[in-house]
């Protein structure tokens, strides 16, 4: 199981992939189990190996892109694509969500090369918002969902 922490700038962690790869970048892909959310961001690879199975040592150096809450998420890594024809089923867009013509969009996501779960320590706690006027108060929150 991969961990990731929201509050920490960097993550590193270690994988033996499924398929191997001597790539320097990759994409990982977390989605949520309940809510099926996503979140992506790329990786880079901090160990110096040359075989194409050997055991990958990424790191992340910006939390930002880390989902806010924690939670157990399925964990894909990929490779960076080459800006190829997106192939149905492996492309994170829905149908709705771009405006590019099918046939002449383009996916920066290459090769899946593994597939494990993922743990984030984020936060559970929900964010007040308060509004104060000299006679009353009003308090809401939006959840995550």
């Amino acid at each position: 199981m991969v961990n990731f922490y929201k509050e920490n700038e960097t993550n590193t962690f270690s994988i033996y992939p499924e398929t191997g790869s001597t790539d320097s970048s990759f994409l990982v892909k977390l989605t949520q189990d309940l809510d099926l959310s996503t979140a992506e961001f790329t990786v880079s690879r901090i160990n110096s190996t040359t075989t194409l199975n050997d055991i990958l040592v990424l790191q992340s150096t910006s939390n930002t892109a880390l989902p806010e809450y924690t939670g157990q998420y399925s964990f894909e890594l990929f490779t960076i694509g080459e800006g190829g024809p997106l192939i149905w089923g492996l492309t994170t867009l829905t149908f709705g969500g771009t405006s590019q013509k099918w046939g002449s969009a383009t996916s920066a996501i290459g090769v899946k090369i593994d597939t494990d779960r993922a743990f984030v320590y984020g936060s559970d706690e929900p964010i007040f918002t308060e509004y104060i006027t000299t006679n009353e108060v009003g308090r809401y929150t939006t959840y995550h969902g």
